[in-house]
């Protein structure tokens, strides 16, 4: 396992095993539910500010088969059963990018509850589900900004950026955690009194 800079601990990788096929298609694939049991179990099982990697290597999966593993952790997580956890999905080929926005979207629809994964293809990281354009500018902004306390950004320095009030910083952010696609890693103190928490991207 490694840290990532200041931020979240990058545990090792779940690997999803390589069928004949190449391809997983039937959500009830005996495999697709395994994957789902281990991912739960390291979720279970993580420290608190983690993050499990789920690696596809060069498996597709199709969309009902992402919304088979990733939909029961991502509603147990927005129900609290994984404070400071996180799951990021690992995409070598880029291919399983579309399928896994398209389960997650179909079921947040059906669910009427947002559900979102990070999602890494290269050293390029995105979120997959029914985003939209301010929580993916909050999630970017937090992902590049860096400033002499480390990784990370606070509501100030996001509402520096955006030109927007304190209060509307932190509701932005806020609406991103909530969401699981950033994490409050410590808070610290502000000048003139206070404190002020920094928030890291789920990366």
């Amino acid at each position: 396992m490694k840290a990532t800079g200041d931020a979240l601990l990058r545990l090792d990788s779940l690997r999803v095993p390589v069928p004949a096929s190449k391809m997983y298609t039937n959500p009830e694939d005996p495999a697709i539910l395994r994957i789902r049991e281990q991912l739960i179990k390291r979720m279970v099982e993580a420290p608190k500010g983690s993050m499990v990697p789920l690696q596809f290597g060069r498996v597709e999966l199709s969309a009902s088969c992402h919304s088979a593993v990733l939909v029961p952790v991502l509603e147990r997580k927005l129900r609290g059963d994984f404070p400071g956890r996180f799951v990021v999905g690992l995409d070598d080929t880029g291919r399983n990018e579309w399928d896994a926005d398209a389960g997650l979207r179909k079921a947040s629809d059906v669910i009427g509850t947002k559900l979102l994964c990070v999602w890494q293809i290269g050293r390029e990281y995105r979120l997959v589900g029914p985003t939209d354009p301010q929580v993916l500018a909050t999630y970017n902004f937090v992902l590049g900004f860096e400033s002499s306390e480390g990784a990370g950004a606070t509501a100030r320095e996001l509402a520096d950026e955006f030109r927007i009030t304190i209060q509307a910083a932190s509701n932005r952010l806020a609406k991103a955690a909530g969401l699981g696609v950033v994490y409050a890693v410590e808070r610290e103190p502000v000048a003139g009194g206070g404190t002020q928490f920094r928030f890291v991207a789920v990366a």
